[in-house]
C-alpha cells in the first residue's frame, strides 16, 4: 500500500520563487489481519462485530495458507535460528531467499535444462515448482532415516555456511554431524588408516546420509560416497550436472539464505524423525512391557489350572478310594462269587468275571425258585436230612425243577451242607 504526501518547500530566500512540490512516497506493508481503518461514526458494534466475523475468516484460512500474515510469513533473518518445517515451505519463501538465481547462460549445464524456467538479463532462473517437489522429498528422506536411528552428515565447507551447519548438526542431536572446514579425503575408503584399530573396527564411521550444501566443492567427498553406497542430497545450481547426488534440489547454492533455509528445514524433518523413533522405541518398550505381563498372566492362570486340575485329580481319587471302600464294606458279608470285581483288572477279566458271576446267578435263581416252591407245599428245607433225599430222589412234575441224576448226565450235583452257602457246578 502506497501512501503519498505532498509537501510544499518552505524556504525563507525561495519558498516563494522556487515553490514546488516534492512527493514523499512511504511503502508500508501491512501483514496484521486487523488493519482495518476504523468507522468515523464510532459505530462501535458494528465495528467490533466486522472485527470478529474477518478474524473467524482468518483463523479458518490461514491453516491452509491463503492468508499471509507475520506469523506465517517466512523472513529472511529467521533462517538460521527459526527455519521453516518442510509443511510450512512455500515458494515466496524461496523467492524470499533468492534460491531461483542461477549463473550466467554460458555457465548453465546441459542436464540442468529440465530445472531452468528461463533467461532473464543473461542469467538462469531455476524453476520454483521443480524446487518445492524436490526440496519435500529430501525432507521426507532425511526424516526417514532418522526415523530409523540413522545418522546424517552436513557438509558445508565454505565460512558463511559454518554456522548453518553447526545449527542444523545441533538439531539433531547425536544423529547427526557436521563438516564446515573441509573434508578430509580417505574418510570412508582409507578409515583404517585414518582411524586407529579399535575406532575402525568397532565404530561404524559411514553414515546412512550425506546432505551437501556446496557439492561443486565437495566432490572428493561425492566420490567417497558413491563408493561406500551412501546415498546423498545436495543443492544444485545451473552450472552443476544434478545426476552427480542421489536426490538433487535445484536453487542457488551461492546464497547463504537459501542455504540456511535448505539446511534448516532438513534438520527440522531430521528433528520429527528423531522423535517418531523415540516414540517408537517408547511404543517397543510399552509393548514388551505388556508382553511380559501378559505373559506373566498367561503362566500365572496355567499354574492356577494346573492346580485346579491336580486338585479335581486328587478328589476324584479321593471319591474313588472312597466308593471302593464302601464297595468293600457292602461285600464284606456277601459271598466271594457275587463281590465285584477289583479295580484293577483288566477287560478279559472282568468280562470273564461277569460271565461267571451271571451264570452263578442264573443257577441261584432256580434253587432259591426251588426252595420256595417246596416250602409252599410243606417240603422240608435242604437243612434237613429229608430234604436232601427228597432232591437225591428227583423232584416229580409238579415242582417243575428236576436236577440231573448223578452219574446219568455230565453234571455232578452236591448240595450245600448245613451252614454252607456256597456250592460249585463242575
Amino acid at each position: 500500500m502506497l501512501v503519498a504526501r505532498s509537501t510544499q518547500v518552505a524556504c525563507k530566500k525561495t519558498a516563494r520563487d522556487a515553490a514546488g512540490t516534492r512527493c514523499l512516497t512511504l511503502a508500508s506493508r501491512s501483514l496484521s489481519p486487523h488493519a482495518v481503518p476504523k468507522p468515523e461514526n464510532k459505530n462501535w458494534p458494528e465495528y467490533l462485530s466486522a472485527t470478529r466475523q474477518r478474524k473467524v475468516v482468518y483463523d479458518k484460512f490461514a491453516r491452509l495458507g491463503s492468508t499471509q500474515s507475520r506469523e506465517n510469513t517466512w523472513q529472511p533473518f529467521h533462517s538460521l535460528h527459526k527455519p521453516l518445517k518442510p509443511a510450512e515451505l512455500t515458494l515466496s519463501a524461496l523467492v524470499a531467499a533468492g534460491a531461483h538465481y542461477g549463473h550466467s547462460k554460458s555457465l548453465l549445464n546441459s542436464a540442468f535444462t529440465g530445472y531452468a524456467y528461463g533467461i532473464r538479463s543473461g542469467i538462469v532462473m531455476i524453476d520454483l515448482d521443480a524446487t518445492l517437489p524436490h526440496l519435500r522429498r529430501a525432507a521426507n528422506v532425511v526424516r526417514g532415516v532418522a526415523a530409523r536411528g540413522g545418522t546424517v552428515i552436513f557438509v558445508g565447507t565454505r565460512p558463511e555456511l559454518g554456522p548453518a551447519v553447526r545449527k542444523a548438526a545441533l538439531r539433531m542431536a547425536h544423529n547427526a554431524y557436521h563438516v564446515a572446514d573441509g573434508w578430509t579425503p580417505g574418510i570412508f575408503t582409507n578409515k583404517h588408516a585414518m582411524f586407529a584399530p579399535g575406532v575402525a573396527t568397532n565404530v561404524r564411521i559411514v553414515p546412512d546420509l550425506v546432505v551437501f550444501l556446496n557439492p561443486l566443492q565437495n566432490m572428493q567427498a561425492i566420490r567417497e560416497c558413491a563408493l561406500e553406497h551412501v546415498p546423498t542430497i545436495g543443492i544444485i545450481d545451473s552450472n552443476v550436472d544434478p545426476r552427480i547426488v542421489l536426490y538433487p534440489i535445484p536453487a542457488n547454492d551461492d546464497s547463504i539464505r537459501t542455504g540456511e533455509l535448505i539446511v534448516g528445514l532438513l534438520s527440522v524433518a531430521g528433528r520429527e524423525g528423531i522423535e517418531r523413533w523415540r516414540e517408537e522405541l517408547k511404543r517397543r518398550v510399552v509393548y514388551r512391557e505388556e508382553q511380559k505381563r501378559r505373559d506373566e498372566y498367561n503362566a500365572r492362570r496355567d499354574a492356577e489350572r494346573e492346580r485346579e486340575q491336580h486338585s479335581q485329580t486328587q478328589l476324584q481319587q479321593q471319591e474313588a478310594a472312597r466308593q471302593h471302600v464302601e464297595r468293600e464294606l457292602r461285600n464284606a458279608n456277601i459271598p466271594e462269587w457275587r463281590r465285584a470285581p477289583p479295580m484293577r483288572a483288566s477287560v478279559e477279566e472282568q468280562i470273564s468275571n461277569a460271565r461267571a458271576i451271571q451264570s452263578h446267578l442264573n443257577t441261584a435263581g432256580d434253587w432259591r425258585d426251588h426252595v420256595q416252591r417246596m416250602q409252599a407245599r410243606d417240603i422240608p428245607t435242604t437243612d434237613s436230612a429229608d430234604a436232601k433225599n427228597h432232591l437225591a430222589e428227583g423232584p416229580n412234575d409238579e415242582d417243575g425243577f428236576k436236577f440231573p441224576q448223578e452219574g446219568k448226565g455230565g453234571w455232578k450235583e452236591k448240595l450245600p451242607e448245613d451252614g454252607e452257602d456256597n456250592w460249585a457246578a463242575s
